[in-house]
């Protein structure tokens, strides 16, 4: 992977897996994940071909630091065993970090 940009470059050099749907080319000088995507001279803006980008650890990770970073937070990743828990630690850190009752109430649930 050739991660650059504040968001990657904590990656930069590690694997990361995925599937490709392609359709088109990539026109641009600052490719990333090889030739499935690029990213903007600041590196905050990333689009790719790769599909389950998000399944990767590494990923999931880089991303959430540099949200916490943003906002001043420490960023402490929970333990996930297998790809499901990737889910269930998405929904536990939506419940701890969002009004879920003003939420439910908007919803009418």
């Amino acid at each position: 992977m050739n991660g650059c940009g504040p968001i990657l470059a904590s990656i930069d050099g590690e694997e990361i897996k995925g599937y490709e749907i392609h359709m088109g080319v990539t026109d641009s000088c600052r490719n990333i994940f090889g030739d499935d995507g690029a990213i903007d001279e600041d590196g905050l803006v990333i689009g790719t071909y790769l599909h389950g980008l998000f399944d990767n650890r590494n990923v999931r990770d880089a991303l959430m630091q540099y949200l916490f970073e943003k906002k001043g937070l420490e960023y402490r990743p929970e333990n996930i065993t297998t790809e499901d828990d990737a889910y269930e630690e998405l929904a536990n850190m939506v419940e701890r970090n969002l009004d879920m009752k003003k939420i439910y109430e908007i919803i009418g649930v």
